[in-house]
């Protein structure tokens, strides 16, 4: 899980300070507050270590997210500024640098921290990079000839620190993260390349949903292979619900006795809960046929319909609901107004949906959104939770309003108690629905006494 992240000079940030990140982190402000930056910046890296141009420090233009150029990239687009970014995370298991059976002290990793810092000086390139555990740091830090100077430091004695022979510099990184395969060379009693592997799990555990999801089609094409992953426009959620279907259609299980809950009937349960429909059926268009069809049956009808026929909103949610339930355990799944085309009281479901899955599948959420109705509900059900062990406390979700203020973006801790009550109220946060109230009471007074005067 991502504990906490920083940015300096990334988009509209000049510096975002230490950010800490729950299990679920809600990010709300006004458009171009920088409240998608967290989310690009993870995108960026993802899409770079993804590469296989290793060459490449920063990939600004991906499956994920495009960012232009390192001008673009950069804030008030400097190019003479540094741009920065720093994370640290707790693996699925602890990590082992050293074992115990080498020479000198066991080391081991229950947390890790990445900070890599980009320059452009012709080329553009890490201008340094570092790893971090609880028992070493090492950094390398570029040189004007285009190698890196290499600094290990340790709290523990490690034995053999560096090899003796080869000059100074080391070979720069790969990608954004990876430590050249020398270092296992000078330090032979330490694992420094378990930080590549460990960086490289992290990102793996990274999937999105932008805010951009594909028009319904009337048909799909089933290739024959469930899909791995859901793409940002929703690619490969409705393929994943057709491999469920026929795995189901196959009898490999027994759904009528509750042996099995697949895809489909998780995203059935979810469309009844948000009001969005009363049932849901993925059907091939003739036996033995290749293409499958989206059939809903919206409330108030006693007649299924295609999915492109019926409200956008469906269509918009699946890749949501799938995601959460298609990503593997201790996924980091960022969203990206999640909440686009529904309705307030359906909006208001995707809080509930939210807690419930990233409990039960120990998810990590990271969700951008508009949503005051998705607010209401949460405050709503930590109110209602009154046992210590409830997953709807404030230890568990972290709220943050970001504004941009003098060009610069800024992030304010939202504070909620408990009683799901919110401590700070920041200024302008979802406009001012009071303030509109009271001019419109006012405005209404005024107008019938004129009439009673008239």
């Amino acid at each position: 899980m991502l504990e906490w992240m920083t940015l300096r000079n990334f988009r509209s940030w000049e510096h975002l300070p230490r950010l800490e990140l729950k299990p679920i982190t809600i990010i709300f402000g006004p458009n171009s507050s920088g409240k998608t930056a967290l989310l690009q910046a993870l995108l960026m890296l993802k899409q770079t270590a993804e590469s296989n141009d290793r060459s490449l420090s920063i990939r600004y233009g991906g499956p994920y997210v495009d960012l232009g150029s390192f001008t673009d990239s950069v804030y008030d687009h400097d190019d003479t500024r540094e741009l920065g970014v720093e994370l640290r995370w707790k693996p699925e298991n602890d990590s082992v640098l050293r074992d115990q059976d080498d020479e000198g002290p066991s080391v081991t990793a229950d947390w890790f921290e990445y900070k890599a810092e980009w320059k452009q000086a012709g080329d553009v390139a890490l201008s340094s990079l570092t790893y971090a555990t609880d028992a070493l740091q090492f950094r390398l830090s570029r040189l004007s000839s285009g190698k890196y100077k290499p600094k290990l430091t340790s709290d523990v004695d490690i034995v053999g620190k560096r090899r003796v022979g080869r000059p100074w510099p080391l070979p720069g990184p790969e990608s954004c993260y990876a430590l050249p395969r020398q270092v296992a060379g000078e330090w032979p009693h330490v694992d420094l390349l378990e930080f590549n592997h460990q960086f490289e799990l992290l990102m793996d555990r990274v999937r999105y949903v932008g805010p951009l999801r594909k028009y319904p089609q009337r048909f799909y094409l089933w290739t024959g292979e469930a899909p791995g992953v859901v793409l940002p426009d929703g690619t490969g959620a409705i393929e994943a619900l057709v491999a469920d279907a026929r795995a189901a259609s196959a009898g490999s299980r027994s759904r009528k006795h509750g042996l099995s809950r697949g895809l489909v009937n998780q995203a059935a349960q979810w469309l009844r809960e948000f009001g969005l429909a009363e049932g849901f059926e993925i059907r091939p268009i003739a036996d033995g046929a290749r293409q499958y069809e989206v059939w809903v049956r919206v409330p108030g009808s006693n007649v299924a319909t295609l999915l492109p026929d019926v409200g956008f909103g469906v269509s918009q949610i699946l890749p949501v609901i799938v995601q959460l339930h298609f990503a593997p355990e201790g996924s980091i799944l960022l969203f990206e107004q999640p909440e686009i085309h529904l309705h307030p009281s359906a909006a208001a479901r995707l809080a509930d949906l939210f807690l419930q899955v990233a409990h039960q599948r120990n998810l990590q959420l990271v969700v951008e959104t508009h949503s005051e109705y998705l607010l209401a509900r949460l405050q709503r059900r930590m109110a209602e939770a009154e046992a210590p062990t409830s997953f709807a406390r404030p230890r568990n979700i972290a709220l943050y309003f970001y504004d941009l203020v003098d060009g610069a973006s800024q992030a304010e801790t939202v504070e909620l108690n408990i009683f799901g009550e919110i401590q700070n109220w920041p200024p302008g946060f979802f406009g001012d629905t009071m303030g509109d109230i009271q001019a419109m009471t006012q405005s209404a007074v005024r107008r019938k006494l004129r009439q009673k005067a008239s």
